[in-house]
């Protein structure tokens, strides 16, 4: 299969191999676009490809938009000659998803691609024709920051831009100045309006824009070029306006991966070039299926239906505030502050990255601690669950393929743009910026990086940068391995407004990036430590805040200091606790092995902020669940690996101390690590699932027809975990429709509420006269139990998951009449919390469809209370010890709601 016109004609064989092709005549759309040109994009690389080329691929399918896109590259002209001419104006999409799939589209929008060269007149002249056009009502752009750029860091126009103002509007090269050009013969033909919208990831996009084509224009007004009544055309907004917009996609280089699936699929010709500017491109492109487009809805000439290809339409400030939310704030932040740490570090993929815990953490401080807290709600996206996507979602998937090196591609044009709004916001509320800390780190981290020496000490290549050589000249004499070197070096850098829009010494951030700078280069390992010091280290107070249960139903709250991890422990900070039934007990008074007062908690999950002094098995920063289990190793479970069977076992929470406190020191040998894909929601879950895996792994279940009697938690747990271990059906038994609902959505073959159905003909109806091979009982009560009895095939098992409250009266004589089975389960051990959490991660079990509301830490009262009064419709409530965590929170609930 080629990627041509004539390559597509066999569509069936495309479809055959998993790969969309367009319903609509592409040559018809080409046709009709070079007859009535309607929108123009500039900068026609890999994002324009995939990004807007799929929106206006979708309108035309939908038959909202009848004419393609006019390409135009004024930078690199291989890109038309290589990738757009052999393969026919076509694009083969694949949007990566984070499970590891792929959807692959051909896209046809590409109706006219053009050389903005004026040394060739046929392409110089035909562009021209174009922007004559009555019909265009739309010039768009993704050139980068720098494409915008008219002067150095000095202040003074760059060597290209002082070209192209005394050259004239027809000897120019850059894409502003041809831009105006172009407006000039709009303007001297007919003057009609027109909309030129930045789609670049920068502030104010739009009035970047404007600010330089009325600097083009200034300029050949001065030299005779143009005349005043081009300058007012371009002035009036309701002939030339300049809409800001808001633009997310992260979209990596052509992967190799990528090109090899598509190969295998059977396509022709699919190898990534780099061109001789450095341009990585392919005849296909790889993305995330995420993405984001908010325009502000000023179009003077009219405009194609943008909405309609999932587009926000709106007006300027809510533009301007998703734009801040995402370019300063939730995404590109993140990404610039991580990425050279990547370099140093040793990290080719972002997502790798993602992995180490100091990384993660730097993410989430810069994004939850410091970004948040000053962003504005643009109010068509939520700024948190925005993060919450990118953190949890995007940056982390393994399969986008995204390095960092990409991502530092001219760095030092944007470490201004992404910190500097944020920094002056904390200087407008505060006075000053000087209580921030990752911002800082970031900063510090883009410096030593242009040292090009990792944190072995060895020598790594920067990512290509125009500003390199000028950034190195002024930071002569920083030197690796003598952090006196750093002296008054970084003032000039720091200090300079042209960059990060303010000075950072009047700030308050100046001296401590001058400080971080010096830890980083004592030497090998230095950037890790400094990290380390940093983020967690200079983070723990002298004293937390401890929940005690001193009776039944009363809950305070207690000042302690924060313990210091003895040699083989590790200090936690707790983030998030999950309540179980266990935990209503103790609060009602009815738990038989627990006194008061007691400190709860032992569904939890945290990040190691300390270790003692012994402590080897983690590193500082790594996110972790506990095992609450505390037990003797001497008694004969013990001494056999049946440690959840000790003698004399307690339980955190219960009979020693749990886990509800800000701070938690606790052994390393009772924590498990979690990946980074993994949320403190899920992790704070991973104990009852625990309880569900090792009740599952009782008996072998693979191929079998299952029961399980109660859903409530532990039920429907035990429902995905049998199914995640190979049971052939699973049904699902409850008197509340709700919990059978859920049970459902997470995989159950089939539910029946026993109080309207009979449970015996319903098994029956749903496996057949062989009933069911296991039954487990998760209800706990005499009528579970004994149902169950009653109603198993003879010679089957019967496994009781459930707690008896009281002395249970069970059907014994039909137990032995049957021949049956009884087994029982108790709680779990290491190898059940590596199964649980690695069945989660692979997807292979759901939590979320659990997960009830959230209370903040304070509110434990409030989360038993409202577990009483909603004991129907709630599930797992889950605390939210630390409310600064970088958490997808379940939904909007809230206890303080």
């Amino acid at each position: 299969m080629k990627l041509t016109m004539n390559g597509l004609k066999d569509k069936a064989v495309w479809e055959k191999a998993g790969i969309d092709v367009p319903d609509y005549d592409i040559q018809g759309l080409y046709n009709k676009t070079k007859a009535d040109p309607r929108w123009v994009h500039f900068g026609i690389g890999n994002i324009f490809r995939i990004f807007i080329g799929s929106i206006a691929d979708k309108l035309i399918r939908d038959k909202k938009l009848d004419t393609g896109i006019t390409c135009v590259e004024s930078f690199d002209y291989e890109i038309v000659d290589k990738i757009y001419k052999p393969y026919d104006n076509l694009e083969l999409g694949v949007i990566l998803n984070g499970d590891g799939s792929c959807e692959k589209r051909v896209l046809a929008p590409f109706g006219e691609v053009l050389k903005a060269d004026y040394t060739d007149g046929r392409e110089w002249n035909r562009l021209k024709e174009v922007f004559r056009a009555r019909t265009l009502q739309m010039v768009s752009f993704t050139i980068t920051e720098k494409g915008y750029a008219l002067t150095g860091l000095d202040g003074t126009y760059t060597r290209g831009v002082l070209s192209d103002i005394n050259n004239g509007p027809e000897r120019c090269r850059g894409a502003m100045a041809v831009v105006t050009s172009m407006l000039y013969g709009r303007y001297q033909s007919n003057a009609a309006p027109i909309a030129l919208v930045s789609m670049d990831n920068c502030s104010h996009n739009g009035e970047r824009l404007m600010k330089a084509v009325f600097t083009i224009c200034d300029e050949w007004l001065k030299k005779g070029y143009v005349d005043e009544g081009f300058l007012n055309y371009i002035h009036d907004s309701d002939k030339v306006a300049f809409p800001w917009t808001m633009i997310d996609k992260i979209t990596p280089r052509p992967e190799d991966r990528i090109a090899a699936i598509l190969t295998e699929n059977g396509v022709e010709g699919m190898s990534s070039i780099i061109t001789s500017k450095k341009t990585f491109i392919a005849p296909f492109g790889n993305a995330e299926k995420e993405q984001y487009l908010v325009i502000e809805d000023t179009f003077p000439n009219g405009r194609p239906q943008l909405e309609s290809g999932g587009v926000y339409m709106t007006d300027r400030g809510t533009v301007n505030k998703a734009e801040r939310m995402k370019v300063n704030t939730c995404l590109n932040p993140i990404h610039t502050g991580l990425c050279t740490y990547d370099c140093m570090l040793g990290y080719e993929l972002f997502a790798d990255g993602m992995k180490d815990p100091l990384i993660a953490e730097l993410a989430r401080q810069i994004g939850y601690v410091e970004g948040l807290p000053v962003v504005e709600d643009p109010g068509i996206l939520s700024p948190k669950t925005f993060l919450d996507e990118v953190i949890h979602e995007r940056v982390s998937n393994p399969y986008l393929g995204d390095t960092s090196q990409r991502i530092a591609v001219d760095i030092s044009q944007m470490v201004g743009i992404r910190f500097g709004e944020t920094i002056k916001s904390y200087v407008k509320r505060d006075g000053t910026a000087r209580k921030l800390t990752a911002i800082p780190l970031a900063i510090a981290g883009w410096i030593r990086y242009l040292l090009e020496v990792d944190d072995k000490g060895q020598h790594f290549d920067l990512a290509p940068d125009p500003m390199i050589p000028e950034l190195q000249k002024t930071l002569a004499g920083l030197k690796f391995g003598d952090p006196s070197s750093v002296g008054n070096r970084l003032r000039p850098l720091l200090s300079n407004e042209n960059i990060f829009g303010s000075n950072l010494y009047d700030d308050g951030l100046g001296e401590k990036i001058e400080k971080m700078v010096s830890e980083e280069i004592e030497g090998p390992g230095a950037v890790r430590r400094t990290l380390t010091k940093y983020l967690f280290e200079n983070t723990v107070p002298e004293t937390m805040t401890q929940q005690v249960m001193v009776k039944p139903g009363e809950i305070v709250f207690r000042e302690i200091s924060v313990p210091v991890p003895e040699p083989h422990q590790v200090l936690v900070k707790i983030k998030r606790i999950g309540i179980c039934g266990s935990d209503i007990h103790v609060y009602h008074g009815t738990h038989p092995y627990t006194g008061y007062p007691v400190t709860q908690g032992h569904e939890v999950s945290g990040q190691i902020v300390q270790r003692g002094s012994d402590s080897k098995k983690f590193e500082v920063g790594q996110r972790v669940v506990i095992e609450p289990q505390v037990f003797c190793g001497h008694c004969y479970p013990c001494m056999h690996g049946k440690y959840n069977l000790c003698e004399g076992l307690k339980v955190m929470g219960f009979q020693t101390t749990g886990t509800a406190s800000e701070y938690f020191a606790v052994d390393e040998s009772k924590c498990t690590s979690i990946p980074a894909n993994m949320t403190y929601d899920e992790g704070a879950m991973i104990e009852p699932l625990a309880v569900a895996i090792h009740a599952a792994k009782r008996i072998s279940v693979v191929e079998k027809k299952v029961v399980v009697l109660g859903c409530g938690p532990i039920g429907i747990l035990l429902c995905q975990s049998l199914k995640a271990l190979g049971a052939s059906e699973v049904l699902a038994t409850d008197i509340s429709d709700y919990r059978l609902r859920i049970a459902k959505d997470v995989g159950a073959d089939y539910i029946v509420n026993t109080k309207v159905q009979d449970f015996g003909e319903a098994l029956i109806k749903c496996f057949g006269a062989d009933k069911a091979d296991i039954a487990y009982d998760c209800a706990g009560n005499d009528d579970s139990i004994n149902s169950a009895i009653r109603n198993a095939r003879k010679g089957s098992t019967i496994i009781l998951v459930a707690v008896f409250g009281k002395l249970a009266n069970v059907d014994l004589a039909k137990l032995n009449d049957s021949e049956l089975d009884l087994n029982t389960t108790m709680m779990y051990r290491h190898e059940d919390y590596e199964d649980a959490i690695r069945l989660v991660s692979n997807g292979k079990i759901r939590l979320k469809p659990l997960m009830s509301v959230h209370f903040p830490f304070r509110d434990y009262l409030k989360a038993y209370q409202y577990i009483d009064a909603n004991r129907e419709t709630t599930m797992k409530v889950l605390i939210d010890v630390d409310p600064d965590s970088s958490l997808k929170k379940t939904d909007d609930n809230s206890g303080q709601a």
